[in-house]
């Protein structure tokens, strides 16, 4: 090793770099390497020297060629050694393993009588309102567009009295999460309900759910957000009604 301190004139870089050309390490001798480097990081003032030492430096053509041909023989080499996903998705997966993550479940079948214990087994379980809201928070929750249209409309009828909480950040009553909330006193609740998503359920049942913990609630489906005239009226009469 070259002693600390001491710097190589050009002439003996070039001396070192013809005698080292077309040489190649034996197969112990890169494993020797590899294993000294295991676990070795650099600090981050060595990281700022080498950052401002390659700046301005440019890869040759051939580097630049070299390296596409490189990733090319590594993108063949991963094709031969991967598989479609035993679940049938027609996705390509990493090399050694039969299914993508997450898509083992897809094939698995479960007997009449397996669902029925998962069934019994998962009625009447709630989640803990810290834990929904650590869900809501890690599914990175945003509103829609239908909620936005009506977060607009109930600002201008409303200002700053009705705030969105589709995570949950307001309030979560008995392991549900209302869409809007009032925030100055008075205890009412908006829900809106998507045409789709909720089609055939009772908004009935939801009034009377949050009824239970003492909050009125007014439901609103997305068909009704083409009528902004009559949507207004309603949101009015519900907000002043006692």
């Amino acid at each position: 090793m070259w002693p600390k301190g001491r710097f190589r004139t050009q002439e003996n870089k070039d001396k070192i770099s013809k005698t080292l050309t077309g040489r190649k390490q034996s197969l112990e001798t890169k494993i020797k390497r590899v294993k000294s480097r295991e676990g070795y990081k650099h600090s981050e003032e060595t990281k700022r020297k080498i950052s401002l030492g390659r700046q301005g430096i440019k890869p040759s053509r051939k580097a630049i060629e070299n390296r596409i041909e490189s990733r090319r023989k590594t993108a063949k080499k991963y094709r031969l050694r991967s598989r479609l996903c035993s679940c049938g998705c027609n996705q390509r997966t990493t090399p050694g393993h039969p299914f993508i993550k997450g898509h083992a479940w897809r094939r698995k079948k479960h007997s009449d009588e397996s669902r029925r214990k998962i069934s019994r087994s998962c009625m009447g379980r709630k989640k803990s309102e810290e834990t929904l809201k650590k869900w809501l928070r890690s599914c990175h929750m945003k509103p829609n567009r239908q909620e936005e249209k009506l977060d607009l409309i109930l600002q201008q009828l409303f200002l700053n009295e009705y705030k969105l909480n589709v995570r949950g950040d307001l309030i979560v009553l008995g392991g549900k999460v209302p869409d809007f909330v009032n925030v100055n006193g008075k205890k009412k609740l908006i829900e809106l309900y998507g045409d789709y998503w909720h089609r055939g359920q009772s908004s009935q049942r939801r009034i009377n759910y949050f009824k239970t913990f003492g909050w009125d609630t007014l439901i609103i489906w997305e068909k009704e957000l083409r009528n902004e005239e009559v949507l207004r009226e309603k949101l009015i009469g519900f907000h002043y009604a006692n």
